[in-house]
């Protein structure tokens, strides 16, 4: 739903959002933005019509549980266009004003989703993507902490590495060199089992 309307203070604006509205478009704004927000709107809303319509069309024999992983509420929706929003755009600012407004809901209903979803909020879901990320780079690949910092979303790799070091227990360099030792020393004993 989006709220167009000559009030233009904050509260109102907040107000329509906690009331369920996807957005409020001020009649203060110039007539191309106000097309600009409609036409981003109903792309969402086609997005979410493929993926219900997608559901129905995996319909089960009545009785019959859905397999794990099938959609089944619009929460589910919506947690799934954030993940694999997530999973393409992770180097960027994954803000929850920016992932809410990308499914159209506001940010408490949002995290409400992802807690009935997922069982951890937005943020923590972002945060566990990037370090499984940041871990998947720093054991396979070569690439410069700081590179790998900014691919993952971090602004500089100080902060990458307090946040690692604080999830993990370990700086990354140590992690690298960890699952390097490991990795060798299968190496070896997959040799000597020849």
């Amino acid at each position: 739903m989006l709220f167009y309307s000559d009030l233009d203070d904050p509260q109102s604006r907040l107000q329509a959002l906690e009331y369920g509205a996807s957005d409020f478009i001020s009649k203060s704004h110039p007539y191309d933005e106000v097309v600009a927000r409609i036409r981003i709107h109903a792309g969402i809303s086609q997005r979410l019509h493929s993926v219900r319509q997608q559901r129905a069309s995996m319909s089960l024999p009545q009785g019959q549980d859905p397999h794990p992983g099938t959609i089944d509420s619009d929460d589910e929706v919506a947690v799934r266009i954030v993940m694999q929003y997530a999973q393409e755009h992770l180097s960027e600012d994954l803000s929850l004003p920016k992932l809410s407004a990308l499914v159209s809901m506001n940010k408490k209903r949002l995290n409400r989703a992802f807690y009935n979803v997922c069982g951890c909020s937005a943020f923590e879901y972002i945060r566990d993507l990037r370090m499984r990320t940041a871990k998947h780079l720093l054991a396979t690949t070569s690439l410069r902490t700081l590179t790998i910092a900014e691919d993952v979303g971090f602004s500089n790799a100080a902060n990458f590495a307090t946040a690692f070091l604080n999830m993990q227990g370990m700086t990354p360099s140590e992690y690298r060199r960890k699952t390097k030792q490991i990795r060798v020393s299968e190496s070896v004993k997959n040799v000597n089992d020849v």
